[in-house]
């Protein structure tokens, strides 16, 4: 139902909902004037019809003129697998899908979309990259138009077949001999599908020590990246070792307490940004590096800064949701020049861009759901459901959105579906401590105090998580243990992490309250 309502508002200012206001009116105006005899009852009729289909053939344009395009054609091009069927994950494997790539930037058709094998390699993950079986099954759950796979054969030619599903499902095989390479290969996949705006371009070699860095930075190998990457002085291997210091600064925490009293320097960001302002001042700079010092500017909450790069890097790169991702973090009056209206547009564009993207889809259902009733049918809720449904035919069994979706469910009254997927993922990670701790949320709500308060303790026993101190304080208060609540309210409150700490206010609010209940009981001893 409410997916027809959505279809039949189209991009109409009031939806149809204004269509059948509209109608109502005109003809409550005919019932009006037909009951007091003004017009007699077929004029009456004849002009109620011709109004009401105005009315509608009107809406039936606006609804045509506003309607959005249809959506691009996603084009996956799958890693190259032995001839045996296996996958190596090494720059042999990833070379047609890397060619491909380029040569879609700033030149591929309108209609289709172009969805990058990195991403697709974060999507699936290191544990799962090696299987063939995977890539394919992901692929196919992206609801891509043209799947494009291909294999070496005894003679190393490659072998490529295309699955179109443009208009029906359509097998088309293609070969390239070893000595022709991969260009012709290319351009007989153009030939028949027109997937490039320009037929014929000249691409240049892709050196396999960069290829295989790539790799090992989308594996978060560092160390190995930056140990393939270092001797070179081309422009694109010093922005893939700049992302690799990026990448591996954003896992450094911060100390928001101690940030607040002096300048704390985080040295891979240094590194990163020393090697980006020598290839910016050799005007060799590409989206990818102006994202990279946009990403480190919002960690060093730098907004302005920020701001600045990620627009630059939008501009010559408008279809990365990377960079869509990370303008998320800018102020909706911020985003209004790119034309979105606040920060759920940005990240729908994102999740379009790239629907296995987790870190995006997990924005944008807490998003939905934070600026809805949080009911459980409230429309936030629908809509975060429905997000989180999408993303869940690619991929089930991702832990931060099973965890997200846990966490609506506890927003929603639904504690046994929330206690089933925390049971889960405790069971896929018991060294975590965030996976007791949200069995010990689950069981406060059921107001099940002593079980709760075993999970809290056993999340601060495992590595002093944070957020299970307050609640155990809070359990503590609940079975009328004010000592101990006092304790680890108090001990909270000794983990502050900044000002904008706010369980740590909680915390101190907390300690106000006992005491305070504590100095009036005094003072009614006192009086009697």
């Amino acid at each position: 139902m409410f997916e027809l309502i959505e279809f039949l508002s189209g991009e109409v200012p009031g939806g149809v909902l204004i269509l059948l206001f509209i109608l109502a009116a005109v003809n409550l105006t005919y019932i009006l004037l037909k009951s007091s005899k003004i017009i007699s009852p077929e004029k009456c009729r004849k002009k109620q019809l011709t109004y009401s289909l105005i009315c509608i053939l009107l809406y039936a344009v606006l609804w045509i003129a506003l309607k959005p395009p249809l959506p691009q054609i996603r084009i996956i091009v799958l890693p190259t697998v032995s001839q045996d069927g296996k996958l190596q994950l090494s720059e042999q494997a990833f070379t047609l899908a890397e060619l491909m790539e380029r040569r879609a930037f700033d030149n591929l058709a309108d209609k289709y979309l172009m969805h990058r094998w990195q991403w697709l390699f974060e999507t699936i993950g290191e544990d799962s990259a090696a299987n063939y079986k995977v890539w394919k099954s992901i692929a196919g759950r992206m609801n891509a138009g043209l799947i494009i796979e291909s294999a070496f054969d005894a003679d190393n030619n490659i072998n490529c077949t295309v699955y179109s599903y443009q208009d029906e499902e359509e097998i088309k095989c293609f070969t390239a001999e070893a000595k022709t390479g991969l260009s012709r290969l290319i351009e007989q996949l153009n030939k028949e599908y027109e997937v490039y705006q320009t037929g014929l371009l000249k691409d240049n070699p892709i050196n396999k020590n960069y290829l295989n860095a790539k790799i090992a930075c989308i594996k978060k190998d560092y160390h190995k990246t930056q140990a393939l990457l270092n001797d070179r002085k081309d422009a694109e291997s010093k922005i893939l070792l700049a992302a690799s210091y990026m990448k591996k600064g954003l896992a450094v925490k911060i100390d928001r307490e101690k940030a607040q009293y002096t300048k704390i320097v985080n040295n891979e960001f240094e590194k990163a940004k020393k090697i980006l302002y020598e290839v910016i001042r050799k005007r060799q700079d590409t989206p990818e590096a102006a994202y990279i010092l946009g990403r480190i500017a919002l960690r060093e909450d730098r907004y302005e800064d920020a701001e600045l790069f990620l627009k630059k890097a939008l501009v010559e790169d408008p279809s990365n949701c990377r960079i869509h991702y990370a303008l998320s973090y800018l102020l909706s009056v911020r985003l209004q020049e790119l034309g979105y209206k606040n920060r759920i547009e940005i990240l729908q564009k994102a999740v379009y861009l790239d629907p296995g993207y987790t870190k995006a889809v997990y924005a944008l259902a807490r998003e939905y759901f934070s600026k809805g009733t949080g009911t459980q049918v409230g429309a936030g809720t629908t809509m975060a459901m429905r997000i989180i449904e999408d993303f869940f035919k690619i991929k089930s069994d991702d832990p931060q959105i099973l965890s997200l979706l846990a966490s609506l469910y506890l927003k929603t009254d639904r504690t046994d579906d929330a206690l089933s997927i925390f049971s889960k993922l405790q069971e896929r990670f018991p060294n975590d401590s965030n996976s007791y701790y949200n069995l010990g949320i689950v069981f406060f709500q059921k107001k099940e105090y002593p079980q709760a308060l075993e999970y809290f303790l056993k999340a601060i026993d495992m590595d002093n998580n944070l957020d299970a101190y307050l609640y155990a304080a809070v359990t503590y208060r609940q079975m009328s243990k004010r000592d101990l609540a006092l304790k680890y309210y108090r001990e909270r409150v000794k983990r502050k992490s900044g000002n904008d700490d706010k369980y740590a206010k909680e915390a101190m609010k907390g300690i106000r309250r006992i005491l305070d209940e504590i100095a009036r009981e005094e003072e009614n001893i006192n009086e009697k």
